[in-house]
């Protein structure tokens, strides 16, 4: 019923660069990538604060906007996933070529890129709010 701010989720994902395309290709799990591609995948791991009350409602708060169609403030649902992002990543083993541990500031977390941020955020939600077992 109450939250352990101090115990952390851990989420790992797995990711390939396509090089032709420069797109990538996130897993959640090794397994789910067919067992003759799983070459070249790469392993990173994820550590997010869980979500409390206090938390849920400041994201929410910090992600209101008036979009002037006088129906008053609605949730910027971008705004509230950058927000989300930025204040539950607690760690990472994301590493610089020189094999220096990145740091987790705003400039960075927006330099993920886009299917792993919500492939990340993805799978919080199915970790905490869902309830995966």
């Amino acid at each position: 019923m109450f939250i352990n701010n101090k115990e952390l989720i851990e989420i790992p994902l797995f990711y390939k660069k396509i090089e032709k395309t420069g797109m990538l290709k996130v897993a959640r799990k090794i397994e789910d990538v067919e067992e003759k591609l799983r070459g070249g995948y790469l392993k990173v791991v994820f550590k997010m604060r869980p979500i409390n009350w206090k938390i849920y409602n400041d994201l929410q708060r910090k992600a209101m906007i008036d979009r002037g169609t006088g129906e008053g403030e609605q949730i910027d649902w971008i705004k509230y996933k950058e927000n989300k992002l930025l204040q539950l990543l607690a760690e990472w083993d994301a590493k610089n070529p020189d094999g220096s541990k990145v740091p987790i500031n705003q400039e960075t977390v927006f330099n993920l890129h886009p299917a792993i941020a919500e492939s990340l955020l993805n799978e919080y939600d199915k970790k905490t709010v869902l309830g995966e077992e």
